[in-house]
């Protein structure tokens, strides 16, 4: 078994449902190790990350004390195991008759380290498996090109090359960030027109934002021949009068959003883009269009948009080299 050191690099938090992600940082390295966690025990690690003070002793604190209480001390924290995507970790503490592994969720064994300075550490098999690449400008996730092995450059196919174990679920990790980013984007909409919860409509508005760039998102909006405007004032009169024609599977997304997301993430797989597999509008697109329930899917078969006609498209732009 071999341990990487690690830090605590930040605590991601999206402004709808206020779903956070804690990110470590291989010390010394380049790999990030990206843990959902409740937004409770991301706080309890904020706030001593931040130097907050509080007036009584918080749950981590407590714990700390009874440690220190009973003659103990923090050796170090470890994320040692993952299991069907979910983190396990280890609590190691010193004892009079050496040491003991307490078995815990990889939260509350940071929250712990952080108020004790006690040093992180990951199983090199869990960076393996999970760990990813970000962007130093940006801070989006990024893939390794050499790995990925690019898109294939012939025009007969589009498939991406064969992915072990190890690296579907680095991508899975990756395009959980990217459609996050994407969510935050939608929830800013969201919050400007006074919605209960997310819908295909909010996230066109989304895509909207980024069709004003350039690049290929601009340039297929121009191939579509979207007047941009039109299409922001009818999503913005959907929303508004017929929010509830989307039903709702769970708080904060509507069913036809979730199932577009999904839809969105499988063909970024099916289509890989560029030099790395990630979710890009382009592919947000072809799952909103995929969900004809949805408020997206309805304006956009208005102005004669469907699927079919954007994956040619998207297509037809990749053989040019829009993409490259």
């Amino acid at each position: 078994m071999a341990y990487i050191p690690m830090v605590v690099d930040s605590i991601r938090i999206s402004p709808l449902n206020q779903q956070r992600v804690l990110i470590l940082k291989e010390a010394g390295g380049e790999r990030y190790l990206p843990i959902w966690v409740g937004p409770a025990e991301a706080d309890a690690i904020a706030i001593k990350m931040q130097g907050v003070s509080v007036p009584r002793p918080l749950t981590h604190d407590f714990l700390c004390i009874i440690i220190d209480t009973l003659g103990a001390t923090v050796s170090h924290a470890i994320c040692s195991e993952l299991k069907n995507d979910t983190h396990y970790a280890k609590l190691v503490l010193n004892v009079k008759d050496g040491q003991i592994e307490i078995d815990c969720r990889p939260s509350d064994a940071l929250a712990v380290a952080v108020r004790v300075g006690a040093p992180i550490y990951a199983e090199e098999v869990v960076l393996d498996k999970a760990g990813i690449f970000l962007d130093g400008e940006t801070g989006k996730p990024v893939s390794e090109q050499k790995e990925t092995g690019g898109v294939p450059k012939d025009e007969t196919s589009l498939l991406p090359p064969k992915l072990t174990k190890d690296r579907s679920r680095q991508i899975l990790w990756t395009q959980r960030l990217q459609i996050q980013e994407y969510i935050d984007m939608a929830a800013e909409e969201a919050k400007r027109l006074k919605s209960g919860y997310l819908t295909t409509g909010h996230f066109l508005l989304s895509l909207e934002k980024l069709w004003k760039n350039r690049g290929p998102t601009a340039a297929l909006s121009e191939f579509l021949n979207l007047d941009m405007r039109k299409l922001k004032r009818r999503i913005e009169d959907s929303i508004r009068q017929g929010e509830e024609l989307e039903s709702v599977l769970r708080p904060g997304f509507s069913t036809a959003l979730d199932l577009a997301i999904n839809r969105a993430s499988h063909e970024s797989l099916l289509c890989p883009l560029g030099s790395e597999v990630s979710v890009r509008p382009e592919h947000i697109l072809l799952g909103l269009l995929s969900e004809e329930t949805g408020i997206a899917a309805h304006l956009l078969n208005e102005l004669g948009i469907d699927v079919e006609k954007v994956l040619r498209l998207v297509i037809t732009m990749y053989r040019l080299g829009f993409y490259r």
